[in-house]
């Protein structure tokens, strides 16, 4: 409870809840509660609700694909961030472990030969004449990143063969027909074959990296069809089950450099986490044209460039694009397949892959915080709740780069923002409508003091009248009275008498209205009662009161009573001075939960318009019905009773037992 009190003082300015110091209005009667347990409760209200709907807000918007396309050019960015604070720092890092040899437009036109029909593709024979002076350099591995399909030329094969321990052949092509896939000859010549394949995101990137893995030997059923499995990313074929190139190269690199993760600790993930991603760090790779390699140029290929390195060989087409798509990585717009597939393996290798939440557990996590900023948006004022998200929001972006860049984390902060965004405006509302409450409970409570200190006023002037002035006009009609005996020939003592009489009456009747002692005297229903006699005797309106016989007010204050009887007091002033009615009737009686009050006269009526203008009477019974909490109607009367007039109908809550 302290607690909330702190937190109360802290979001809500002192002077709201400056409260009587009991809590109470003093003689009341209403029992209204404290300030510090107003606040408190409407502190609950806000928490609750912005909680609620913050939760909402998460739900909503957590697999909104806006979002998730918004994060993927989010991550753009990201990528973009760290690379040049990396590159200003400690400038941008060198491969020394892969190398990529370029086969492009003007290597295509000088080497391949114009091949035969049926035969094979004339960039087999290019490769018979380049691996072996590749190998001459002594390299660890040599990837073969081309389309190789169709016929494999003998002469490859036997090439293969010769250098089969460090052959790594990429099997390209079209997923639904592996009749592109390199040869049977060819593929059994390597020493391993990985499924060229990357995973673009929706903005166009190539960034994840598919490495899952399922731990399924190898397939020895000639008979199974192939079929590629997009769940686990690895493809199925009729004799072996090929994983991914980068995880299959980077595996060969550790195991013959001895340097790097071992298998068992390059992660394994199932179907229903999210994608890892390259860890784009803009390595500089030497690059090499082949047509440099096959005409021994030493100036372009220094010695020993290959030497303990994998060697990439992949095609950098302009014109004719082969089976190579056209990639670009956050760094730069069509970038070179081979290189993309270096930073992959480079990735791999040196164990800096870059890691998503788990989608469930970042689910969790995202309800938590929506729920949590929705209570604070619903509590905290509007400047400080402005700057608060305003620095969350920055925060979130901040340490969401700060994860990428050092603990090489992706964070999605996309969805916190939007739920930041609609925290902020749900909140809002809550504050603003559960503020408004509170000050119209404030209003009500300081009109019900007004009025509670104008009856103490009244009663003042009352009694004031009754123990001095009364007094004093009797004992001005005895000396009246003296006057006339002592001169009874002058008519002057007994008109000033008559006068006073007169003033006494007025005076009484003042007295009454200030501060109705019939109440006390006679009780509640005896007091309306007479409210009857003195409309029938000071004008010629029958009056009729109808009472239900029960003790029904019992549970009601001494407050609501007198203001139950200052609103029919005022009702029957309004019949005597407005309506130009011969009748008039008050009706008591309890019905359901409520005590019903009723004025009905025969008079002209009252036109609807009246009832909401500014009539200082019905605004007055209006105010008095509100500070009891009953309720005040008026309509025509049942026709049953009178065929035209005005019925003022009061209802007021009392408790059965």
């Amino acid at each position: 409870m302290g607690i909330l009190r702190s937190l109360s003082a802290w979001v809500r300015p002192a002077s709201i809840l400056a409260k009587n110091g009991s809590g109470q209005n003093p003689g009341t009667g209403l029992g209204i509660s404290s300030g510090s347990g107003q606040m408190e409760g409407i502190l609950f209200q806000r928490l609750f609700w912005g909680t609620m709907a913050g939760c909402l807000s998460t739900l909503l918007l957590a697999e909104s694909p806006v979002l998730d396309t918004i994060e993927h050019s989010l991550l753009e960015w990201r990528y973009k961030v760290a690379y040049t604070i990396n590159s200003r720092i400690f400038g941008r890092p060198k491969s020394q472990d892969i190398v990529i040899v370029s086969y492009d437009d003007d290597d295509q036109f000088d080497l391949e030969q114009e091949s035969s029909e049926g035969g094979p593709n004339p960039i087999q024979e290019v490769l018979t004449r380049l691996i072996p002076v590749i190998e001459q350099s002594d390299p660890l591995l040599v990837v073969v990143d081309l389309d190789l399909a169709g016929k494999a030329d003998p002469r490859l094969v036997k090439v293969f063969r010769q250098y089969r321990s460090n052959i790594v052949l990429a099997l390209l092509g079209n997923l639904e027909d592996p009749s592109d896939f390199p040869s049977m000859d060819l593929r059994q010549a390597s020493s391993a074959c990985a499924y060229d394949f990357l995973v673009q995101e929706t903005n166009g990137l190539v960034c994840q990296l598919p490495i899952y893995n399922q731990d399924t030997d190898a397939v020895s059923d000639l008979d199974k069809s192939s079929a590629f499995d997009f769940k686990s990313l690895e493809y199925e074929s009729d004799i072996a089950l090929y994983e991914p190139l980068p995880k299959v190269v980077a595996g060969l690199l550790t195991s013959k450099a001895g340097v790097g993760p071992t298998l068992g600790q390059i992660p394994k993930y199932k179907a229903d986490n999210l994608p890892v991603y390259i860890n784009f760090r803009g390595t500089k790779y030497d690059t090499y044209q082949t047509r440099d390699i096959l005409n021994n140029n030493s100036k372009a290929i220094p010695t020993g460039a290959f030497q303990d390195k994998v060697v990439i060989i992949g095609t950098k087409y302009t014109q004719k694009q082969d089976n190579t798509p056209k990639v670009r990585t956050p760094l730069a717009r069509n970038v070179m397949h081979a290189q993309i597939q270096a930073d992959a393996i480079n990735t791999i290798h040196k164990n800096q892959i870059i890691y998503s939440f788990s989608k469930n557990w970042y689910h969790h996590l995202l309800v938590f915080m929506g729920g949590l900023l929705g209570a604070l948006a619903a509590v905290l004022p509007l400047g400080k709740r402005s700057y608060a998200f305003l620095a969350i929001g920055v925060s979130g972006l901040i340490f969401s780069q700060v994860l990428f860049q050092l603990l090489q984390i992706n964070f999605v902060v996309t969805p916190l923002l939007a739920v930041l965004c609609f925290a902020y405006v749900f909140g809002t509302v809550i504050f603003l409508d559960t503020d408004l409450r509170v000050r119209n409970r404030e209003l009500a409570q300081a009109r019900e003091t007004m009025q509670f200190r104008a009856e103490q006023e009244r009663r003042r002037i009352a009694n004031d009248l009754h123990d001095e002035t009364l007094p004093a006009l009797s004992s001005a009609a005895r000396i009246a009275d003296d006057l006339s005996k002592q001169m009874p020939d002058n008519n002057l003592p007994i008109e000033l008498r008559s006068k006073l009489d007169n003033t006494l009456v007025e005076m009484r009747r003042v007295i009454n209205d200030l501060h109705p002692s019939v109440l006390e005297t006679m009780g509640f229903r005896p007091a309306l009662e007479n409210l009857l006699h003195v409309l029938e005797r000071d004008t010629n309106i029958s009056a009729n009161f109808v009472d239900a016989g029960d003790n029904s007010e019992n549970e009601l204050s001494e407050n609501t009573k007198l203001q139950l009887y200052r609103i029919v007091q005022e009702g029957l002033n309004n019949v005597g001075k407005h309506s130009r009615a011969s009748q008039v009737e008050v009706e008591i009686k309890p019905e359901d939960e409520f005590l019903v009050i009723r004025v009905v006269d025969n008079g002209i009526g009252m036109d609807k318009k009246r009832v909401s203008a500014d009539s200082h009477g019905l605004l007055n019974i209006r105010q008095r019905a509100e500070f009891i909490g009953a309720e005040v109607d008026w309509s025509e009367p049942n026709p049953t009773k009178f065929e035209q007039g005005t019925q003022l109908t009061l209802k007021i809550p009392i408790l059965k037992g």
